[in-house]
């Protein structure tokens, strides 16, 4: 399933407070987002993309690519955490 862009949206901003942690996907991060947890990867040669997201019972396939200035944003937040 392919998330609308405004929940990508929020996905993205909600993931620049996120703590990341290495693993074999990449980088992972969760974030919580209208009733959903969503899972946020980002690698080292593609835009930070969310491709699961878990809600009442079940987790469900999604996907979105986040735009080039969210991904900016967020490595940048990766790097240099509060």
């Amino acid at each position: 399933m392919t998330l609308d862009q405004p929940t990508a949206d929020k996905v993205f901003e909600a993931a620049l407070a996120a703590r990341f942690h290495p693993t074999n996907l990449g980088l992972t991060g969760e974030v919580w987002v209208d009733g959903y947890t969503y899972r946020v990867v980002v690698t080292e040669t593609e835009r930070a993309c969310t491709d699961v997201r878990a809600g009442w019972g079940d987790a469900e396939y999604t996907f979105a690519s986040a735009s080039p200035e969210q991904d900016r944003a967020l490595r940048e937040a990766i790097a240099n955490p509060n």
